[in-house]
């Protein structure tokens, strides 16, 4: 801090202020100061823009002129001159980056994406971290469109500089790190690895063993199953007629997990012709002795036709003549779950399907969502009478806040949580649907348990201190997203007892209902339980 002498006559005059905002010992100074960057500006026009402006920016005659203003002619102002500058280029046609109707879409990410970053001066002025990585990937024409706005930015460099990081970690030898480094793929690009998904300790669930289709789990009583990414002659073992396939990449829509996997499957075959028929990839590895884990790279001889994106090769399962249709429909937990999920899944249901098998990377955990889904439906239109369908639910999990008041723990344990209660005191048979779903719940247990999840979460924030914020909100963020997988299973067993599918959507019996929305957008996983 610099300290800064005031003469006494002025000095009175601060201290008797009383304004609104000039108050009391406030004072009124030039923003400039010594060492202050500064150049003489032409006629301007006042305000830097912000993104919801960029539309203004588009629409100024293409030869206009245009200034950004700001207290001090530099810093912030950066972002608005690279705009105007990207749109300017994009307007004379001298972008270079053709125009496509499959641009992909980007939502929720920034908030769970580990902010990984560089490790070297250079790299860190290449803006080379995670989350740029990952739009990149996502993004059509992303790796030019980065090219291009990191040119611009270069431009603008006497104004300020965008790039920011510390340190980003590197696996593997030298000659692995120099391969990594070199990488230039739209999806396998700089700095990415291709690692296999499995990891030591995974939790795995198998109950039926088919070579070649790891983590096989059938939910007992329905046709539904679930499994990690299996090997074609896996797949084929299978022989079922379903499969609905979940990806891990945050806030993105099928078509657009699809297209990316095409990308990725054009990089590695130019890195597969480049080595000479082998491709780097990566493992993670346990070491009982240092009780931690590490990623190792090796080497794997591949052919070129062997590499399949998972549309391809039920698409060629299909051309063979095995019954199967096949639906992308992303359901990770740590995407926020949708009303229109629900429909994806409920309507993969036809009456000459014999079986249904959900596919995720490891056959286990937001994979179980999508399981309940069917085997809901299943059960609401096997027509059973009310006896039976009571032998089916749990048969303790009605008026639950009577039953279970003699300790929280259990009555988390059932999924009593005040936001619960709240919602099956409004539903149209919502003690029942709640019973229903338990049930359920408890049968998909093998490849995921949801209320298992809301339950560690909310033990895990009650163990916090008060210093922990980052992680605080981040077991927040993913506690609410189980429970509303919870609130959207629950409501979903409701509609199908108020309605048919055949007559109305969820989507649209959710949005009739606003209390259902109000509802649903205000869950709380850290409030009291009653």
């Amino acid at each position: 801090m610099v300290s800064m002498s005031i003469p006494k006559e002025p000095e009175q005059v601060i201290k008797q202020r009383d304004g609104s905002v000039l108050g009391k010992k406030t004072i009124l100074k030039s923003d400039h100061f010594p060492g202050c960057h500064n150049k003489r500006l032409v006629p301007h026009i006042d305000g830097a823009p912000n993104y919801r402006k960029v539309h203004k920016i588009s629409q100024a005659n293409v030869r206009t002129e245009i200034v950004f203003n700001c207290q001090m002619g530099r810093g912030r102002t950066t972002t608005g001159m690279v705009i105007a500058t990207l749109i300017y280029i994009n307007r004379i046609g001298a972008s270079g980056i053709p125009r496509t109707n499959s641009m992909g879409k980007v939502s929720d990410c920034c908030s769970t994406i580990t902010p990984d970053l560089p490790n070297t001066e250079e790299s860190i002025r290449r803006g080379e971290y995670a989350v740029i990585r990952s739009l990149i990937r996502v993004l059509e024409g992303g790796v030019e469109g980065k090219r291009q706005v990191d040119k611009v930015i270069d431009k603008c460099a006497s104004m300020q500089e965008e790039l920011r990081a510390p340190h980003e970690s590197q696996h593997g030898d030298a000659v692995m790190e120099a391969i990594v480094k070199d990488r230039n793929g739209s999806v396998l690009g700089k700095g990415s690895i291709l690692k296999m998904y499995f990891f030591p300790g995974q939790r795995t669930s198998s109950n039926i063993q088919i070579h070649g289709a790891p983590h096989v789990y059938k939910v007992d009583g329905y046709p539904v199953y679930s499994m990690a990414t299996p090997t074609i002659a896996g797949a084929k073992e299978m022989e079922l007629n379903k499969p609905v396939d979940t990806l891990k990449h945050i806030g993105i829509t099928g078509p657009v997990v699809e297209h990316m996997e095409a990308r990725l499957k054009e990089d590695i075959i130019s890195e597969i012709r480049q080595s000479g028929g082998r491709m780097l990839l990566h493992r993670e590895e346990y070491n009982p002795a240092l009780k931690q884990a590490s990623v190792v790279g090796y080497w794997e001889n591949i052919f070129v036709d062997d590499i399949k994106t998972p549309a391809e090769v039920y698409a060629a399962l299909k051309h063979e003549g095995y019954n199967i249709a096949y639906k992308r429909t992303p359901l990770t937990r740590e995407r926020e779950a949708l009303a229109s999920d629900v429909d994806s899944i409920q309507y993969c249901k036809e009456d000459s399907a014999g079986s249904y098998l959900f596919v995720s990377h490891t056959g286990f955990g937001g994979v179980a969502y999508a399981m309940a889904i069917i085997c809901i439906k299943l059960e609401a239109e096997a027509a059973l009478t009310s006896r039976v369908s009571r032998s089916i639910g749990s048969p303790c999990s009605s008026n639950s806040q009577e039953e279970f008041s003699n300790s929280d723990e259990e009555a988390r344990k059932m999924g009593d949580y005040r936001d619960i209660l709240s919602l099956i005191r409004v539903l149209v048979q919502g003690p029942e649907s709640k019973a229903d779903v338990d049930s359920v719940i408890d049968k998909c247990a093998g490849a995921g348990h949801l209320r298992d999840d809301i339950l560690y979460y909310s033990k895990e924030l009650e163990k916090l201190s008060n210093d922990s914020d980052e992680h605080r909100a981040y077991l927040v963020d993913m506690g609410i997203k189980a429970l509303r997988r919870y609130f959207f299973l629950i409501a979903f067993r409701s509609y199908l007892y108020s309605t048919s599918a055949n007559e109305m959507k969820f989507t649209a019996w959710m949005d009739a209902r606003p209390e259902l929305g109000h509802l649903c957008n205000n869950l709380r996983v850290d409030r009291n339980l009653t």
